[in-house]
């Protein structure tokens, strides 16, 4: 399926979470995407991940764990789904949890698989999903690669025809690429996961922090540079390479609400035209905006690497110089609290990833800005007055 799944108020989301952690690690983004669109989502949690025995020998101050300390941990670790669910904005009613036991997965899958595909084969037929997140078969936790077989049994058991994403949490990538959930830096839901990652319901977020918070430290990624986005058929698409922010003068903006990531940087940037820092028309989804901006009603400025995402990519980009803006994505984490294993395994497939990003004009990445975690500082404007090529 296209890497890149509409996403509108038909869409029903269904994640499949072997352990607590996985779903937000997996696709926190993507659930906000879906329900922002108006969609449905439902999250299925095998285990409780009640088998972790050293973070609790931590938190706990104890040296045996047994079955009573598991049970214990097993349900800490599900109210802390709750809660995290719930800043993404999925109700109780929508976690669908088994209960069963950490590397329970596997032994389902080899010894009562029937029942296991029976279970999930209900929960399928209950939410009725057309898109679906699962573990990918490569992921070396042998409850992810269990969990990704089960899955695809249940889905098939049902006649399920729903479009499938894979995400991988420990070891090498092995599905195709067009298969791959991909990282989502839209700054539009900035402000649920920076408030997420403060609260500690998750370990990180991936975003482009407005203000310093004492709370956070950021570890800068990438780059990405502001343009100016508009229909094949306008009049910016006969000619190619950067623009100038005058040369969009005169134009009607199609802007973000003010709340969001993107148009709060551009409203906080001294230079920049009324237009651009208070537009008349604002709207509060990409989805919108594309309408709006494909039948000819304005143009609208985002970074580059927004509008590299569906449906946006339908569109045609310039770059703005002249000067330069741009937004710099990282790691944001709270101050002094140690990653998980899983949220580890994560930070470090995705450290490996960005490079890939520096092929989309307007996005760069080097060794110099992917340093050391830093106290947040809020996003700058380059005074670069010289044009770049696209």
């Amino acid at each position: 399926m296209s890497r890149h799944p509409v996403i509108d108020r038909s869409t029903r989301l269904l994640v499949v979470a072997p352990h607590p952690d996985d779903e937000s690690l997996a696709a926190g983004m993507l659930i906000q995407r879906v329900l922002g669109a108006g969609g449905r989502v439902d999250v299925l949690l095998l285990t409780d991940g009640d088998d972790n025995p050293w973070p609790q020998r931590w938190m706990e101050r104890r040296l045996v764990i047994d079955a009573a300390a598991r049970a214990r941990w097993g349900a800490r670790r599900r109210k802390e789904v709750g809660a995290a669910l719930a800043r993404l904005g999925v109700g109780p009613d929508h976690l669908h949890a088994f209960g069963w036991h950490d590397m329970q997965v596997t032994e389902e899958l080899r010894l009562r698989h029937g029942q296991a595909v029976g279970a999930m084969r209900r929960v399928v037929e209950r939410t009725r999903p057309n898109l679906v997140v699962i573990p990918d078969l490569g992921d070396t936790h042998p409850d992810h690669g269990s969990a990704h077989v089960l899955a695809r049994l249940a889905l098939a058991a049902t006649g399920s025809t729903a479009d499938v994403l894979t995400y991988m949490v420990h070891g090498t990538e092995q599905s195709a690429p067009e298969d791959l959930l991909v990282l989502d830096a839209d700054p539009e839901r900035q402000a649920t996961k920076i408030q997420a990652v403060i609260s500690g319901d998750v370990d990180f977020g991936i975003c482009s922090p407005w203000e310093h918070d004492p709370e956070l430290v950021f570890e800068p990624l990438f780059e990405d540079s502001f343009g100016v986005v508009f229909a094949p058929h306008h009049a910016l698409a006969r000619n190619e390479g950067e623009l100038s922010w005058r040369d969009i003068d005169g134009y009607r903006i199609i802007g973000f609400s003010p709340d969001l990531g993107m148009q709060h940087q551009l409203s906080r940037t001294a230079g920049l035209s009324v237009e651009v820092r208070e537009p008349r028309y604002r709207v509060s989804n990409t989805s919108t905006i594309e309408t709006l901006v494909a039948r000819g009603v304005g143009v609208s400025i985002m970074s580059a690497l927004a509008a590299q995402r569906a449906p946006l990519d339908k569109l045609q980009l310039r770059l703005l110089s002249q000067p330069v803006l741009t937004r710099t994505v990282g790691v944001l984490r709270r101050e002094g609290k140690s990653l998980s294993p899983a949220a580890a395994t994560m930070l470090q497939y995705v450290r490996a990833a960005v490079p890939q990003l520096a092929r989309f004009p307007g996005v760069r990445v080097d060794a110099a800005l992917m340093g050391e975690a830093a106290p947040v500082k809020p996003a700058r404007v380059k005074s670069d007055d010289t044009p770049r090529k696209a």
